[in-house]
């Protein structure tokens, strides 16, 4: 689930960039070519979510060694953590 999330979320942070390089000299934003990347980018809520949920189950059940517990909740604080910037830079689309 970390891995999923992860990928989700560099890949579309290189799609989002990548596309805005191509606008750098017109100071245009452009709205059609990052709309698809803001709706994507709505999938990373529900991993997040779930990041957390099962970062507490780790915690409660006692899964794996202490190392690789804080590794695991420290990987949902970041997912948390940049959604949380997402949502402050009005990056996510809620329809």
């Amino acid at each position: 689930m970390a891995g999923a999330t992860a990928l989700l979320d560099v890949g579309l942070l290189v799609w989002f960039l990548l596309s805005l390089a191509g606008f750098a000299e017109t100071y245009v934003w452009p709205t059609e070519a990052v709309s698809a990347i803001t709706r994507l980018w709505l999938l990373s809520v529900p991993l997040t979510l779930s990041l957390v949920v099962l970062a507490a189950l780790a915690w409660w059940n006692r899964y794996w060694g202490l190392a690789g517990r804080v590794h695991y909740a420290l990987v949902a604080l970041a997912s948390v953590v940049f959604v949380w910037i997402l949502g402050n830079w009005n990056l996510i689309w809620w329809p």
